[in-house]
């Protein structure tokens, strides 16, 4: 017998708030919609046809689903399974009203059986969530300018859709998971919460269940359970409480197994699980899980996490979900965004309390590719109603339903309590006393400790300090680089110790986004079209162009305005530099002994809209030019550039593999786009250690590299680092510029040597040499993907960066040619490059 009864056929109808009580009065359903489910109600209406998907949470709608094609099985499948119910409403079986929903965050699981006659027929009734906003409640403590209706604090819900400033007007009505019937075999195994750790030397998974299961009798209780894991088994019992409750509970040792690391630090190691029934009636439950050691670093007031003893820099994004009409996305999908963050060297995404519970494979992706995963419980900004037992009630359910979920996952590294919660209230100088409750303080903190008692917990994000938003103690929430102007200086005066939220930019989206939403790639940044893109904050004066533009005229000397006029692809070429050499410097700083930070993840990895939003993936799923310039600043092995003032440079080297590190360190001062001066030594590191050399030490004497001293006989326009394995593959680069970034004495034409270079199957070598040193370069091509390679080219030495072919679906038809661009801030022109195969 399969495990479960998929409800697919579904009809929708409309009606006004409150228009009908119960299905049984409505006259007909003459003009109902099909739906598919799992779908928000907003996905049926666009697959039907309807563009015009703003306001739906001002009706009441009505889903209606024909049981007879489970008629044979039903009483089999005896339990009604919703996984995910957005809104608020009621459950309606045979013109009976058997329950209610107010929280999309909750399954729904009820026994059919004593309701069950000769035809069924299912209804559920989403009420509209208008007209619950509407209604008259006690006030708020303090008011969010997050939201427009401060009812929402009321309603369990996602804010995706009620944020003006940079969410569209697509409300979460609907069904955003599974509806099923089940078995009550099912049942009691999608309650049991697996919790794999590793503690005293013992790598060890808990099990526990608890749930209730009417008409069980004893001799169905004797049927036996079987964990198998790691190619071992263990036989489980469980237990009758009282009246209908069922528990299980286990706590055993596994051998024989190895950890599991973030892939910046090592193997995301997973072995195959399954929880199963002996017997010809076989159901089961499988997956995969990795067991390691987490604990909170606090030493001197730092805030940083150690993974099987060692620390590890977190460094990565806030997510968000891409698709806000149906707030889920296909496996293939989100795999591939997911190995683009892994590429871009980072290991930590945070879901904030403005977001949901991601479904489980996007979990179970993490845990694959080896991410760490920060979990906010969807919690945000407003003065939430815990004094109501109701809502008391249904956010402890809650959150101790999504703990237990969530407590498999070997990617789950942090618990909080959600977003901006302290901060909100701080601001709108609340006292102190106000700025947190006992709800997240003890109860919720109670909650995730029984779940998994490893798992830092923290009551939100930022928390801690005499202001709970001040950087230098706790979690930040760091835009001073960013929205609040401060030069990068600003990063070492702020004393970061872990920033949950960072470096919101308007970053210029890709190539393909602007082709496909704009038809250009120098779209005109004035109009309404690309305005809608560029996020703000709500009741804001500004937006995060002009934020990003503050920015460009401090780097580059121009005025991004006057640009815009003139050379509007000039400006977008700036733009897109701008925000991604202001985030690597700052990673770059955050990374260092010296700054003592733990971690920080930038606000967004992807857009929820077309265009230049604050994320590093727009959302057509493309990495932006931002985020390829970052990436360099994220790897596991690494040197930077450090400008240090009057004491001049400073190179730093990095090594946060397992692996001892033994290579050569290469320093080259350029001044007009010619090679001044090289200097270079041999590095040698352990794993998880980092050293410093400073440049006076390599150049065995004083050189005013940084011009603070503001004489000598050269000044550099850049100091580039670069660091080689011993078989001479260049591991990293970084480069500073001790003036400004060159821009104005552009390269009209460079003389250009180049070929592609066959490596294997997946990976091609691009060498190019030039006769003098171009900034920021990117290589485009629809036929080319680079996988890695410097950002900046030096002159008179092949270049290399490392490819894949895009040859496309059709074999019999070999690309003989490859058209490619280059592309440097500091070229007045793209190179155009043909390469023969």
């Amino acid at each position: 017998m399969a495990n479960q009864f998929a409800l697919a056929d579904w009809k929708i109808v409309k009606s006004h708030a409150g228009e009908y009580a119960a299905p049984t009065e409505i006259p007909n359903w003459q003009n109902a919609i099909p739906a598919k489910i799992p779908a928000t109600l907003a996905n049926s209406l666009r697959v039907n046809g309807e563009d015009n998907l703003a306001q739906l949470d001002h009706y009441d709608w009505w889903y209606q689903c024909d049981l007879s094609s489970a008629q044979d099985n039903i009483n089999a499948f005896a339990y009604l399974a919703l996984d995910g119910l957005a809104g608020m409403g009621e459950i309606w079986l045979n013109g009976e009203k058997i329950a209610e929903f107010s929280n999309m965050f909750l399954p729904y699981h009820l026994d059919l059986k004593p309701l069950l006659s000769a035809r069924n027929e299912l209804t559920i009734v989403f009420r509209s969530v208008h007209a619950f906003l509407s209604t008259k409640r006690a006030r708020p403590a303090w008011r969010t300018n997050l939201v427009e209706n401060q009812n929402l604090r009321w309603l369990r819900s996602t804010l995706l859709g009620y944020i003006p400033s940079w969410t569209p007007d697509i409300k979460p009505i609907g069904f955003w998971q599974k509806a099923a019937l089940i078995t009550w075999r099912q049942k009691l195994l999608s309650a049991v919460s697996l919790c794999p750790y590793f503690k005293n030397n013992e790598t060890r998974i808990r099990l526990y269940a608890e749930t209730s299961l009417p008409d069980l009798n004893e001799k169905e209780l004797e049927l036996n359970l079987n964990l198998e894991i790691a190619g071992q088994t263990f036989p489980l019992s469980v237990e009758k409480g009282e009246n209908t409750l069922i528990r299980l509970s286990a706590d055993l040792a596994v051998e024989n197994v190895a950890l599991w690391w973030p892939h910046t630090h090592g193997k995301p190691q997973l072995y195959e699980w399954s929880l199963s029934f002996s017997g010809n009636d076989s159901v089961s439950r499988k997956g995969k899980i990795g067991f390691k050691s987490i604990e909170l670093n606090r030493e001197k007031g730092e805030v940083g996490i150690k993974i099987n003893g060692k620390s590890v820099f977190c460094r990565g994004s806030c997510w968000t979900c891409s698709d806000i009409v149906k707030l889920t996305e296909s496996r293939e999908h989100l795999k591939n965004k997911l190995e683009k963050f892994v590429s871009a060297n980072m290991n930590m995404l945070r879901i904030g309390g403005t977001m949901l519970y991601e479904h489980d494979q996007f979990y179970e992706l993490c845990d694959e590719l080896g991410i760490l995963v920060w979990q906010d419980f969807m919690f945000a900004n407003m003065d939430y109603p815990f004094a109501d037992e109701a809502f008391l009630a249904s956010a402890k359910e809650e959150t101790t339903f999504q703990a237990r979920r969530l407590a498999r996952f070997a990617s789950l590294s942090v618990f909080c309590g959600g977003s901006e919660l302290e901060q909100q209230a701080a601001m709108m100088a609340m006292p102190p006393e106000k700025w947190r409750n006992d709800f997240f303080t003890v109860t919720l903190k109670s909650i995730c400790q029984d779940a998994h008692e490893a798992i830092p917990y923290f009551s939100s994000s930022p928390c801690e300090g005499d202001l709970p938003f001040y950087s230098s103690v706790g979690i930040a929430h760091y835009f001073g680089v960013g929205a609040y102007k401060r030069d990068l200086s600003d990063l070492m005066h702020s004393k970061v110790k872990f920033a949950g939220e960072c470096l919101a930019f308007s970053n210029i989206p890709s190539e393909k986004l602007l082709r496909q939403e704009y038809n250009s790639l120098n779209p005109p940044t004035h109009t309404p079209e690309w305005k809608a893109g560029v996020p703000r904050d709500n009741t804001a004066g500004w937006d995060f162009e002009d934020i990003r533009d503050h920015y460009c005229k401090q780097l580059f000397g121009i005025d991004p305005i006057s640009l815009r006029y003139s050379k509007l692809e000039r400006y977008l070429s700036l733009a897109a530099v701008t925000t991604g050499y202001l985030m690597s410097k700052s990673f770059l700083y955050w990374r260092s002994a010296e700054s003592q930070c733990g971690g920080a993840l930038t606000w967004f990895y992807n857009d929820i809209v077309p265009g230049a939003g604050w994320g590093l993936m727009d959302s057509a799923g493309e990495s932006k030019p931002a985020m390829n310039i970052l990436k360099q600043a994220l790897k596991a092995q690494q040197c930077s550039v450090e400008n240090k003032g009057l004491e001049g440079h400073r190179i730093r080297v990095i090594n946060e593999s397992p692996n001892d590190l033994v290579g050569q360190l290469k320093v080259t001062l350029l001044g007009k786009q010619k090679v001044i001066r090289e200097l270079e030594c041999a590095v040698e590191l352990e794993a998880f250690a980092e050293c410093h050399i400073s440049l006076t030490e390599l150049n065995g004497g004083f050189i005013d590299s940084t011009y603070c001293y503001r004489f000598g006989p050269e000044i550099f326009d850049c100091v580039l680092a670069e660091l080689y394995a011993n078989d001479g593959v260049r591991l990293s680069q970084d480069a500073d510029f001790p003036l400004l970034i060159p821009f104005e004495s552009q390269i009209d034409v460079i003389e250009s040597d180049y070929a592609l270079v066959r490596q294997n199957e997946s990976e091609h070598l691009f060498s190019i040499s030039v006769d003098r040193a171009l900034y920021f370069v990117s290589l485009k091509s629809e036929a080319m993907h680079v996988i890695d390679g410097p950002l900046h080219l030096l002159p008179g030495k092949p270049n290399t960066f490392r490819v894949s072919l895009s040859i496309g679906a059709d074999k019999l038809k070999p690309v003989k040619k490859i058209r490619a661009m280059l592309h440097a801030v500091n070229m007045s022109e793209d190179l155009r490059v043909v390469l023969d195969l």
